[in-house]
């Protein structure tokens, strides 16, 4: 019997494993004709067996049939095959396949596209990663042949946001990964990770340092603490010293710590900050806490015990955990109940200055603090908050700490919902809400304005307080006086050669009143000219006040 009446009678009988063995059959004619028949049963089962036929060399009609087969089953199997033939290295299967895809409509098959298009051109496909068929397909890519030819940084950035998606590299790629510095776990090796702690390039060092801490390789700490030593001695950049230090921490020495800790107490004042900086950098509960203990330490007297240095670089380890943010304060925060006040005042001020996403909560802790300079501290943070949602807390404290303290907290607000517990609390206050503005239309923006006494002396009445993008600032005037006063708006710098623009102007203010003003500069005169647009008695205000636009 004829090979080709074979293929027919097996088409016929719908025979799926003999037209797959046919596949593979010595007559060219035959193998084109089963691909053929297998497309029109269109059974899953045959995938794997067209997949192969892909690989047979010098028969491009056997990959168009197959081809063609696949597009019509069009399951995930297929759409996967598919896939990978569009990134294969030969040409012709790679445009064919791409066609099939487009002819699918099939949603993996779509995204699979899109991708190409990303790689093909600037490789940016964040706003891809939603669709839930990007990861499978990266799987695919990252085992295709264009992929194996292509540049590393081009196999990188495809890798990197497998990982993200949760997709594993081919294992292949796990040496050439390690030499540029992407560590994956079940892809690299102790030998790889070794060898990158003594790489020429920074960001591999950091990177190995990272996996042998992640993986907690504690055999790796003499290893790591004499590349440590030798960093230390060189003009290291500080990310590499920062990443040593946090794996020898994070598996249990404290040496590298210890050492940044000897810097600080340098007398140089650039080693000291730069130590500080790099123990910030670490990012370790142990390397906060050493830059917290050095900041108390300099608090001390003398006689306390306070060691060389201390006195000078203090304020550089401060800065260094404001600049660390929130997980600085995630590892300080154990100190809100410390015995010491003067160890609650230090992390107050990091909490007031912090982004934490407790800071409220912590602030509201601390002024019900002992301790009277920690309280008052804490109700000043709160004020500066300057929320809603900070003017309520510091409401709630009335019944916990001194009436006069938080009228003056909330003195301190221009948030409307302070006005509005003021109205309760001191009806005898003047709110003052205004625009201030250069010309007829033009707001004076990032400008200071403040209310003061008239006269030489010029004591301040209000705190001060900024304009708006518009122009429009809020103030609070706890006992306003009997006579005139003066609103006085600054204009800070904006070069060295521009000294600024102060002006001033008078105004009455009326006890249990809200004010709207609008200061208008007068540019002949370079004075301001204050007009009254309205004035509301507080006990008329029952919501919130909004600063005139």
């Amino acid at each position: 019997m004829s090979s080709l009446r074979k293929v027919s009678q097996l088409a016929r009988a719908r025979d799926v494993p003999g037209l797959c063995r046919m596949l593979r059959h010595r007559d060219t004619q035959a193998r084109h004709r089963a691909a053929r028949a297998l497309g029109e049963i269109g059974d899953p089962a045959a995938v794997p067996h067209l997949a192969n036929a892909l690989h047979t060399p010098n028969d491009p009609w056997l990959h168009q049939w197959a081809i063609g087969a696949l597009r019509t089953i069009a399951d995930r199997q297929a759409i996967d095959v598919l896939i990978e033939a569009m990134f294969s290295s030969e040409r012709q299967i790679a445009l064919q396949a791409s066609q099939a895809l487009a002819a699918t409509h099939h949603p993996r098959a779509e995204a699979a596209l899109r991708l190409r298009e990303r790689i093909q051109g600037v490789f940016d496909v964040h706003d891809l990663l939603a669709d839930q068929e990007i990861g499978p397909v990266l799987a695919v890519i990252m085992r295709s042949e264009q992929f194996a030819i292509w540049p590393s940084a081009r196999r990188r950035a495809i890798i990197e946001v497998g990982l993200q998606l949760g997709v594993q590299p081919p294992r292949a790629q796990g040496r050439d990964l390690a030499k540029r510095g992407l560590f994956i776990s079940g892809l690299d090796t102790a030998r790889d990770l070794v060898s990158g702690i003594w790489h020429r390039r920074p960001e591999v060092r950091i990177a190995a340092a990272g996996r042998l801490a992640e993986n907690q390789q504690r055999w790796s700490v003499p290893l790591l603490y004499r590349r440590f030593q030798r960093e230390s001695t060189s003009d290291a950049p500080a990310a590499v010293l920062a990443a040593l230090i946090r794996a020898l921490d994070q598996l249990g020495d404290g040496r590298g710590i210890m050492a940044m800790v000897g810097r600080l107490h340098s007398p140089e004042a650039a080693t000291a900050s730069e130590a500080a900086r790099i123990l910030a950098a670490a990012g370790t509960a142990n390397s906060f806490e050493a830059l917290f203990r050095f900041a108390l330490e300099a608090m001390l007297e003398p006689e306390e015990g306070a060691g060389p240095g201390h006195a000078t670089h203090f304020p550089a380890a401060l800065a260094a955990l404001e600049a660390a943010g929130s997980p600085a304060i995630d590892a300080l925060v154990i100190h809100i109940d410390d015995p010491m006040p003067r160890v609650r005042l230090i992390l107050l001020d990091l909490i007031r200055k912090s982004t934490h996403p407790q800071r409220l909560e912590l602030l509201r802790r601390l002024c019900l603090d002992p301790f009277a300079e920690v309280q008052n501290e804490a109700i000043r943070a709160l004020a500066q908050v300057n929320t809603s949602e900070s003017a309520h807390f510091i409401y709630e404290l009335l019944d916990r700490v001194p009436r006069a303290r938080v009228i003056e907290a909330l003195g301190l607000m221009s948030d409307p919902a302070a006005w509005i517990y003021l109205k309760e609390l001191t009806p005898e206050a003047a709110l003052i809400t205004g625009t201030a503005l250069r010309d007829m239309a033009t707001p004076m923006q990032q400008s200071f304005v403040q209310l003061i006494e008239s006269g030489p002396a010029g004591r301040a009445l209000s705190v001060r307080g900024a304009t708006d993008s518009q122009g429009g600032f809020r103030l609070t005037v706890l006992t306003p006086p009997a006579g005139p006063c003066m609103i006085k708006i600054v204009r800070p710098p904006l070069t060295r050669s521009d000294p600024g623009e102060v002006y001033t102007g008078e105004l009455t203010l009326a006890r249990g009143t809200l004010h709207e003003i609008e200061a208008r500069v007068d540019p002949f005169f370079k004075r301001l000219r204050v007009s009254a647009l309205r004035h509301i008695p507080l006990t008329e205000l029952d919501g919130p006040v909004s600063a005139r636009r």
